[in-house]
């Protein structure tokens, strides 16, 4: 596989990292017991980006492991998905550029409308770089109708 992350992503499933899907997000917690959330997120052709808020959890367990994976379902088929797997760099996101970009994205506002004054410098936007370990699953057909890897 290429060591260029538009390249890992498969042409057939592209679309779902411009859509409007959530994608999961598991990180490796203190316990070593995984940690899956829903965010928002959006694809700058390299990396997958999403908005955390620099004291919770996921951003605490990336700062001392940066590994992660990611799932992303389409909604309008959901045994067709996406899953990435790579390591997350922290970027400052002080003017909340991220979160503005993703609520117009998600919710179709110029601005995000929870941003407390004062406060937009406690988020921080977490970045993924996509690996070449990606890898995309398609239901199996088989009798029985069940999917799976």
């Amino acid at each position: 596989m290429s060591d260029h992350p538009q390249a890992i992503i498969p042409d057939s499933h592209r679309d779902l990292l411009t859509s409007t899907a959530l994608a999961n997000v598991a990180t490796i917690g203190p316990d070593g017991a995984p940690q899956v959330n829903p965010v928002w997120f959006d694809w700058d052709g390299t990396n997958l980006l999403f908005g955390q808020i620099t004291t919770r959890q996921k951003v605490r367990n990336l700062r001392r492991d940066p590994r992660l994976a990611v799932s992303i379902v389409d909604p309008a088929n959901p045994a067709r998905y996406l899953e990435i797997r790579g390591v997350a760099g922290l970027v400052p996101d002080s003017e909340a550029e991220l979160t503005h970009r993703l609520a117009k994205k998600y919710l179709g506002l110029d601005l995000f409308p929870y941003v407390q004054p004062g406060r937009s410098g406690s988020r921080s936007s977490s970045s993924l770089a996509a690996s070449p370990t990606s890898e995309v699953m398609q239901p199996l057909r088989h009798q029985g109708g069940e999917a799976g890897h």
